[in-house]
């Protein structure tokens, strides 16, 4: 059951080192890319420190053919592994089946156009708990979601004013 009323926290996140893999992809073949990043990992003698991630680079989110960028977390920096950039976030934790996820992120894009807030990049899922934890049910699934966030910028914020006091100007008056 998706609760309807979002709970958004605003989050300052640290940068996460991580080994990834990115392509265009069904969302079917996650579990196969993760096995790959896990053995990667291992015959890197990466540890890994939390838990996978995704990264959804495309515009939209269809559900047949995706580009996404499965990661897991690790602990220093070897060929392969990149930073997911910390900063201002929005998360919000998703309790169900993965297979409603589209539901929840629809709710942050609208609760993202009511805020002061725009999207500064590319959002992410933490699998918390789930996938290939086989004793729990889909039901029991926990995913936080996060959205890379930056203000919104009015230009009632500027003074344009100061800005033309401090333009040169001739020996007329006249700014140049």
């Amino acid at each position: 059951m998706i609760d309807l009323d979002l709970d958004v926290k605003i989050v300052e996140r640290e940068p996460i080192k991580v080994l990834s893999m990115r392509n265009m992809s069904a969302l079917q073949k996650f579990e196969e890319r993760y096995v790959k990043l896990y053995r990667e990992a291992f015959s890197k003698r990466l540890q890994v420190t939390g838990a996978p991630i995704a990264i959804y680079h495309g515009p939209y989110f269809d559900g047949e053919l995706n580009d996404v960028e499965v990661a897991l977390p690790v602990n220093k920096d070897e060929e392969g592994v990149k930073e997911i950039p910390g900063g201002k976030y929005a998360c919000v934790v998703h309790n169900g089946p993965y297979g409603t996820l589209p539901i929840t992120y629809a709710l942050l894009g609208a609760w993202l156009a009511k805020s002061e807030y725009r999207i500064s990049g590319a959002p992410y899922d933490v699998y918390v708990r789930g996938g290939n934890d086989k004793i729990l049910t889909q039901d029991q699934y926990l995913t936080e979601i996060y959205l890379p966030l930056m203000e919104e910028v009015s230009l009632d914020d500027f003074d344009f004013g100061s800005l033309v006091a401090d333009l040169p100007t001739d020996t007329a008056g006249q700014t140049q």
